[in-house]
Parts: C-alpha cells; sequence; structure tokens
C-alpha cells in the first residue's frame, strides 16, 4: 500500500470512530434500501444466488468481526 492508501483509510477510520453510536438511524435507511432492492428485481431470485448472498454475507460478517474497534459493531 502506498502512502496515498495508508492516508485515505486513516482518515476513514476515523470519520468512522467519530460516527460510533449514530450509525443506528441509518438501519432504517438500510432495510428500505434491501426491500426496494428486492422488489425492484423482475424475477424471483435463484436458491444459487441466495446461497451466494449468504456466503457473502457471513464472509463480510467474519471479516468485520476481525477489523478494528472503527469497523467493528457498535
Amino acid at each position: 500500500m502506498g502512502g496515498k492508501e495508508e492516508l485515505l483509510l486513516a482518515r476513514l477510520r476515523q470519520e468512522m470512530l467519530c460516527q460510533r453510536g449514530f450509525l443506528f438511524e441509518w438501519v432504517p435507511v438500510c432495510l428500505a434500501f434491501g426491500i426496494g432492492a428486492y422488489f425492484a428485481v423482475r424475477f424471483e431470485p435463484s436458491v444459487l444466488m441466495l446461497a451466494v448472498i449468504g456466503c457473502l454475507s457471513l464472509i463480510c460478517l467474519a471479516v468485520m468481526s476481525k477489523a478494528n474497534e472503527a469497523f467493528g459493531p457498535v
């Protein structure tokens, strides 16, 4: 990683730490986005697609559990 990427990551980490405790209000927005995306799809998602999305979600949870305090759950 170069200096520019490290600086960007440090800035993102600092912003996430400043937002701790205030991100809960975004839960309804994210839920509404997910519901809207589901109904916008013109076909019923296949079992394979749902399995892939579930696996990606588990991978994201595993990565975030190893992340530092800035990107971890509140």
